[in-house]
């Protein structure tokens, strides 16, 4: 007879509470006897080359982020395998399969999680001796896998933020220049406007004065023209001739000229260093009269302290002198009561 759904999966579940059992009862006869996981003779030692466990006994509902929950207490998982169901791709088949960075993590998560409920189901946790993981399966990334992409999201968001102010700067530069450039031709142009305006005005103004005037101050300004002109030919002619035949002498006179000019220079030179020399020489007879006057105070100062050091050292002195004499007077006085 072949059975029915019902008795099937009552099959299964008690094969999963035999197993569950069985590894309970290893873990209290291993603790009974004094025995950890870790030593050699522990049933736990046969599994030390696998990093995988199994899981069973999970809630359809679960998500492989409520396993991962789960196993991460002991461990950091590395790769997790949740069988999914065919038809609902948003339920799991009940097992799978998670793998541990180090394996010592599988012991701790046998012994702790084997047998405890979740979700109202009995969860079965047992080592993995042969699971073999697909190559082109998709992995679980590790804590330091994500911190990497972390941190290379935030160097790019950094990189993209430095850029972005990096332009807005080149932006602003760019700008200012520009604006000064056209504030600098706005100028220029006024200059030019203003600079036309007033040659135009001059011109104006000499034109209006030479049509306002008569005919005899056209006339007069006319021969001061020609006879300031004529005067100018002259001056240019006997120049030219002076320049002519005194040729030579200007060479003599112009080297005798630079001959003054550099004595005058080293004269200059000479005095420059001589009062720099005196300068210098004003200057630390100014510094060793102040070293002096400074010295002569810290000498004063020092004499006057010991000064008022021997004034306190009589005073006291006196006080334990005057405090002597009364105190023997008043013993001499005590005495002389005593023999009367």
């Amino acid at each position: 007879i072949r059975p029915t759904g019902l008795q099937l999966g009552s099959e299964i579940v008690r094969s999963e509470m035999n197993v569950v059992k069985e590894i309970q009862r290893i873990n209290d006869k291993e603790m009974s006897s004094g025995l950890d996981g870790t030593e050699g003779h522990s049933w736990h030692a046969q599994y030390k080359h696998s990093a995988y466990v199994f899981f069973g006994g999970l809630d359809q509902r679960l998500t492989e982020g409520d396993v991962l929950c789960v196993f991460s207490q002991y461990g950091e998982p590395s790769d997790i395998n949740l069988m999914k169901d065919k038809e609902d791709p948003k339920k799991n088949r009940g097992f799978g399969w998670l793998a541990y960075e180090d394996q010592r993590s599988t012991i701790l998560a046998v012994d702790n999680l084997n047998g405890i409920k979740i979700a109202g189901r009995t969860l079965r946790v047992d080592h993995a001796m042969d699971y073999k993981a697909k190559d082109d399966g998709p992995k679980r990334k590790t804590l330091a896998d994500t911190r990497k992409e972390e941190m290379k999201a935030y160097e790019k968001e950094l990189k993209a933020k430095y850029n972005a102010a990096h332009k807005e700067r080149k932006k602003q530069k760019q700008a200012e220049k520009e604006k000064g450039k056209a504030k600098d031709k706005s100028k220029q142009s006024a200059d030019s406007d203003s600079e036309s305006d007033s040659g135009t005005e001059k011109k104006r103004n000499s034109q209006n004065a030479w049509e306002s005037s008569g005919p005899s101050q056209k006339g007069q300004s006319g021969d001061t023209h020609r006879r300031g002109r004529d005067r100018e030919d002259r001056r240019d002619r006997e120049s030219e001739r002076d320049r002519r035949g005194g040729r030579h002498s200007d060479d003599r006179r112009d080297r005798h000229r630079d001959d003054r000019d550099r004595q005058r220079d080293d004269r200059d030179r000479r005095g420059d260093s001589g009062r720099e020399r005196e300068r210098r020489r004003d200057d630390g007879g100014r510094h060793r009269e102040r070293d002096d006057e400074r010295r002569d105070r810290h000498r004063d100062d020092h004499h006057a302290g010991r000064q008022r050091d021997r004034d306190s050292h009589r005073e006291r002195d006196s006080h334990r002198d005057d405090r002597k004499r009364k105190e023997r007077s008043g013993d001499t006085e005590r005495e002389r009561k005593h023999r009367r």
